[in-house]
């Protein structure tokens, strides 16, 4: 049994990779968090940090987010230089659209806050995050999109039977079926 946990993140072909589809065109703009210093994986690290050819606002980055996760909702939390403390409805909607405001961003599959916090990107994305290291985020200026855990995961699984796939065929097991929970759904629901 093989879990988006137990898949190793190299370059181009794991989960934080997928994640970062949502905002990345071309994977030159794509770079590891943190790089690993295993020579048989290069470019590999925990999470990944997308370098905009054109800045987005804070609605587009949402937007990108849903359609890429088949999501119909997320939880933003609005930088606070974007946002006053006082948020009412409509300067909430006033920084969702203020052109330009989001020039990297950060992913991390899961819970990234820990990750996060050292990938110099002014949004996050992640499934979960410490409610400090929100507090936090907004105060240094940083946004974050959240998914809840499994969502930034789940997408990813047909591409990793994909490859799963693959390798055993190329070791001479192509007769292994390698199947995806029809019944997995975040555990979580919004009531």
């Amino acid at each position: 049994m093989f879990s988006p946990h137990t898949a190793c993140d190299n370059a181009s072909s794991g989960v934080n990779d997928w994640l970062a589809e949502a905002f990345a065109t071309d994977s030159s703009q794509v770079k590891p968090v943190e790089p690993t210093k295993l020579p048989e994986y290069p470019g590999a690290g925990s999470g990944r940090v997308i370098t905009l050819p054109q800045p987005l606002s804070l609605q587009e980055a949402v937007d990108k987010t849903k359609q890429h996760l088949g999501l119909t909702h997320v939880r933003l939390s609005i930088a606070e230089t974007h946002l006053p403390a006082e948020a009412s409805a409509e300067k909430i909607s006033k920084a969702m659209t203020l052109p330009g405001t989001v020039k990297k961003v950060g992913v991390q599959a899961g819970s990234g806050g820990s990750v996060l916090k050292c990938s110099g990107a002014d949004l996050w994305l992640t499934g979960e995050c410490g409610h400090h290291d929100v507090l936090a985020a907004a105060a240094e200026g940083v946004s974050v999109i959240l998914t809840d855990h499994t969502n930034t995961e789940r997408g990813f699984l047909k591409r990793m039977a994909s490859q799963l796939g693959e390798a055993l065929s190329k070791a001479g097991h192509s007769d292994v079926p390698i199947l995806i929970s029809s019944r997995d759904a975040d555990p979580l629901q919004v009531v």
